[in-house]
């Protein structure tokens, strides 16, 4: 009987999508400036059938839907908390695809929890029916101008999903071991597609920001406490060594294990190389052997989208008011899993937080 009842509400969700939105009559030439058309060398491209039922699944089955009409407007937004069979955020978009037109194409997915962009997804109901959904594959993309400008809508909508999905939990931050036990907040996994590239560099700066402005920072006001104390702004070749402070700086140094472009924001707010505190600090450098982490995947992604956006940082950071947090190691081992995919971490906002604990956390 749920079974039945299942499917049964299944059919009607998507008959109501097709009266809808459904029109694929006339053939046409038209190609929206909004979007550029995927490439598929390497592999056989969709059928008509096939990229038109992916968009009615996705408007009938994803998380979060974002509706765009011919000139990129949206204009319509499905938030489903309860009733969705796929954890998603999904743009849809009518396209021109082999001289059809089609109402509903799937132009970006942003997966939530396990979920991957464009991969098989599947449910059980509460009768343990599992529904499974097959693989969805675009053949149009969204432009990087399009995305800047409804980057505020794709972050509230974050927000929303977010917020809604970890209501429910006892706690949204937790204790970091420490001297200042400080608490930081437990969100929602989220894999971003990598073609999506201002939305990307957004979470890269965003993450940048948050880690020079909170665990860099106390480091570098350790730094400049300690030896400041010293008397004096060089020593000979092996005496910094000797001092107990040194060596608590380099087995920091040596434990974080930080990439190039930390050491240089370190650097920088240590002050120019004559001053005494930068001096003594990169005779610790020296003498220990402090080596700078090589570049990975993803330091060698944001140096690329840093040339292209980091002229738009400000606009892009103040439409996307969300915390977020990458988390490097747990990427260095999703080798198959979210490949071709960022990887972060997507934080309860401080108004939730608020309303949970009665405190606003700094995040």
């Amino acid at each position: 009987m749920a079974r039945l009842f299942y499917i049964f509400i299944k059919y009607k969700i998507a008959k109501e999508a097709l009266f809808a939105h459904l029109n694929l009559q006339e053939r046409s030439t038209e190609m929206s400036d909004f979007l550029v058309m995927r490439s598929f060398d390497n592999q056989r491209e969709p059928t008509v059938v096939k990229v038109r039922s992916d968009g009615i699944r996705m408007y009938c089955e994803a998380r979060y839907v974002i509706v765009l009409d011919e000139e990129g407007n949206v204009v319509e937004r499905i938030n489903r908390p309860i009733t969705y069979t796929g954890n998603y955020l999904v743009i849809l978009s009518p396209i021109v695809y082999k001289g059809w037109k089609i109402n509903l194409s799937v132009v970006l997915e942003i997966g939530f929890s396990r979920s991957v962009p464009y991969q098989q997804f599947e449910q059980r109901t509460c009768g343990g029916v599992r529904y499974r959904s097959v693989t969805r594959t675009p053949i149009a993309q969204l432009t990087d101008e399009k995305i800047c400008s409804i980057l505020s809508i794709i972050g509230d909508s974050f927000k929303m999903i977010v917020d809604e999905d970890t209501s429910h939990r006892k706690n949204l931050v937790w204790s970091k071991y420490g001297k200042d036990r400080k608490e930081m907040p437990i969100g929602m996994f989220v894999a971003i597609p990598l073609d999506a590239r201002p939305l990307v560099y957004v979470c890269f700066e965003k993450d940048f920001i948050s880690r020079i402005n909170g665990h860099i920072q106390l480091f570098i006001d350790l730094v400049r406490s300690r030896l400041v104390k010293l008397k004096y702004a060089y020593c000979p070749k092996g005496e910094i060594k000797r001092f107990k402070v040194a060596k608590e700086i380099a087995d920091i140094l040596f434990a974080a294990n930080y990439p190039a472009h930390f050491l240089e924001v370190i650097r920088s707010r240590l002050g120019k190389e004559t001053r005494k505190v930068r001096s003594l600090f990169e005779q610790i450098v020296d003498e220990f052997a402090i080596k700078q982490k090589p570049k990975n995947d993803l330091d060698l992604l944001f140096e690329e989208l840093g040339k292209i956006f980091s002229n738009r940082s400000e606009e892009l950071i103040g439409k996307f008011k969300i915390s977020v947090q990458t988390h490097p190691k747990r990427d260095e081992r999703r080798l198959i899993h979210a490949r071709g995919c960022l990887r972060l971490e997507i934080h309860p906002s401080e108004e939730a937080i608020q309303k949970k604990h009665g405190v606003a956390q700094v995040t």
